[in-house]
């Protein structure tokens, strides 16, 4: 083999790996975009791999559509770069709206953003039926769901149980039932309010303490009475000694009345109650945003 011809296949192969590198580049590069471009999560902070990425944004995505109500999720490295006021929620209310984010007129949905630089957190829902299938008692069964699992760097598994848990609540908000907690409207008896007696409850128990003493009375009655009957004039002297005679003294307890406190046991767990407005629904901002956050 001559050198021309070696040369030759080195310039091949040179130009093969270098065109194969550029391929690479160019794919990864395309895929940042299309994170980065009319999707449901968002991932600038780097806190996924690629396969975790694409399952939660099926699943958000499927979530979104089924139940017509915007699923996202958003991570960046320092909030304080999308608001002036230093709020992670007025950072995730700019991101919502900066992004178009929202189904439908309405702009139905909910974004939970992840800002890494101080760890902090925003939950933040919009539109008619986004506020109204996450309440603030559904916002806190959302955060319980993933705030373990940010507290140990698990990423994937709290996105996961967030979107689980958003589906959760959209289901029963579909349904009619959005999932809150609220005290029934037949109970008009608050929290630690001492409850007030009735006319009917003082004469139940003016009845309960008559009767018994009553029964007292006539037993005791009936005994003394019984013995009378063998009494007979005493013959002997040493019949009347004095400290003989005969002690009548009784000790009763009687029910008078009792006091009753009524508490209000709250339920944290996945039910729905009906009716009453107080103290469950959604706490809405003047931007008409609702939301919660904290640290992770």
């Amino acid at each position: 083999m001559n050198k021309t011809i070696k040369r030759f296949i080195v310039i091949c192969f040179l130009s093969t790996l270098i065109l194969s590198i550029t391929f690479v580049a160019f794919a990864d590069e395309a895929s940042t975009a299309d994170r980065a471009a009319g999707y449901h999560v968002y991932d600038d902070a780097d806190l996924l791999s690629t396969s975790q990425w694409n399952t939660l944004e099926d699943m958000a995505s499927r979530i979104s559509t089924e139940y017509e109500c915007g699923i996202y999720i958003v991570t960046v490295n320092d909030f304080t770069e999308y608001t002036d006021t230093g709020d992670v929620l007025d950072a995730a209310e700019n991101i919502y709206n900066g992004m178009d984010f929202g189904y439908g007129d309405g702009r139905d949905g909910q974004l939970l953003l992840l800002s890494m630089a101080d760890r902090d957190y925003a939950l933040v829902a919009y539109g008619d039926f986004g506020n109204a299938a996450f309440t603030d008692y559904g916002k806190d069964l959302v955060i319980d769901e993933f705030l373990d699992d940010f507290s140990i760097n698990d990423w994937y598994s709290g996105f996961y149980d967030y979107l689980d848990e958003c589906e959760y609540l959209l289901h029963e908000a579909r349904n009619g039932e959005p999932v809150d907690i609220m005290i029934p409207d037949d109970d008009p008896y608050y929290p630690d309010v001492e409850y007030k007696p009735t006319f009917m409850d003082y004469v139940r128990r003016y009845l309960f303490s008559l009767v018994p003493g009553s029964l007292v009375s006539l037993i005791t009655c009936s005994v003394l009475r019984s013995k009378n009957k063998t009494v007979r004039t005493a013959t002997e002297a040493n019949r009347y000694v004095a400290g003989r005679g005969l002690d009548l003294y009784r000790a009763n307890e009687i029910f008078l009345h009792r006091s009753q406190t009524r508490h209000v046991i709250e339920h944290h767990d996945r039910s729905s109650f009906g009716g009453g407005s107080h103290p469950g629904g959604t706490t809405i901002r003047p931007s008409g945003f609702s939301g919660k956050s904290g640290k992770f």
